[in-house]
């Protein structure tokens, strides 16, 4: 969107420590814009043979995919597909859902 591409990661074969990531977890959650973890919501979960992923408002699950237009919607399928007791509980999906819509409206403005 009008920036020059910025390399994020490198992959390859050999591991490095967790450590090496740091800087870019730090920008990631410190700095709105940086990426996309402060002005969207990101949900996933994953088992061997696929997972539930919430992007915004576009969710996809083994029950296929959806749109999540309401905080409520949000809540809803959260408890479906993360039903661990108290999960929820520091979470303000109402809140998070203006952020984003916010940033979102800004984007598209």
């Amino acid at each position: 969107k009008g920036r020059a591409w910025v390399t994020n990661h490198h992959f390859s074969d050999k591991g490095v420590p967790y450590s090496t990531f740091d800087k870019m977890h730090e920008l990631h959650y410190s700095i709105p814009g940086w990426g996309p973890f402060l002005t969207g919501l990101r949900v996933n979960r994953w088992w061997n043979n696929g997972g539930v992923v919430l992007k915004d408002e576009r969710a996809s699950s083994p029950s296929g995919e959806e749109i999540l237009d309401s905080p409520e919607k949000v809540s809803f399928w959260i408890k479906k597909w993360f039903p661990k007791e108290g999960f929820l509980n520091s979470i303000d999906i109402k809140r998070a859902d203006l952020i984003w819509r916010k940033h979102s409206n800004e984007r598209c403005g």
